[in-house]
């Protein structure tokens, strides 16, 4: 494929002008040179190299003649060895969440499906982590009572939403994604809406009750006992005349 026939694709692909970047996710600019074979005249072409023009990393890419059936011959990314769909995962982001998201990254670029299937896992195994007692009602209950009982913003509950409906509709489709690689460019927004969720749910949280616990001691103690005196005249302020 030459420079001119090559689209842009979300999943890194030989000689195309963009595709989402395996270093920093950015779906950007790809600027490719040619690498050839010491020798006489005809020069060979034995592998190639792609640099983002948003971060200025390189992939390395080489001929599979082993994959070869008919037709042109077929490259492959080989450096990053793991093309990974989306970005890491939050340092935060609970264990038994991680170990589904981090599957999703990886199957994605060949299965997009998938990768969304387990992405709304991922989500429902958070959402249950964040509630008690949560093992019998549907994610679609759970997510209903995390944004109460957390006071969790409408962004949030959009997201969940949203990686909810596109998890339930890889496995039972009710929407086509007509636009050419849709499909692809959805599991990177679902991945960072993951990230962004753990961020709010947990890391916000925890990073504020590290600080605070930080605090000199004094200081803390005069935080607690405004507090004890703003709710005791708040309950005197409610008592019944």
């Amino acid at each position: 494929m030459s420079d001119e026939e090559a689209a842009s694709t979300s999943v890194p692909t030989y000689k195309a002008r963009k595709y989402r970047c395996p270093y920093c996710n950015a779906f950007s600019q790809q600027v490719w040179e040619d690498l050839y074979a010491v020798g006489p005249a005809p020069r060979t072409v034995v592998a190639a190299t792609s640099t983002c023009a948003a971060c200025d990393e390189y992939a390395l890419w080489r001929p599979m003649p082993s994959l070869w059936t008919s037709g042109t011959l077929p490259w492959r990314m080989v450096y990053p060895s793991v093309t990974a769909v989306g970005p890491r995962p939050h340092v935060e982001m609970p264990a038994k969440v991680k170990e589904v998201y981090e599957e999703a990254r990886s199957v994605a670029a060949t299965s997009p499906r998938a990768g969304t299937a387990l992405l709304r896992l991922a989500l429902d195994i958070l959402v249950r982590e964040l509630l008690e007692d949560a093992s019998r009602i549907t994610l679609n209950d759970a997510i209903a009572r995390v944004i109460a009982e957390r006071q969790l913003s409408q962004e949030a509950q959009r997201m969940m939403d949203v990686l909810r409906f596109h998890g339930n509709d890889a496995l039972h489709p009710v929407v086509e994604l007509d636009a050419e690689g849709e499909e692809e460019d959805l599991v990177p927004a679902l991945a960072v809406f993951l990230n962004t969720l753990v961020e709010e749910t947990i890391a916000r949280a925890a990073n504020a009750e590290r600080m605070y616990q930080a605090l000199p001691e004094g200081k803390r103690a005069e935080i607690e006992r405004r507090d004890t005196r703003a709710r005791e005249a708040k309950e005197r302020a409610e008592r019944p005349a």
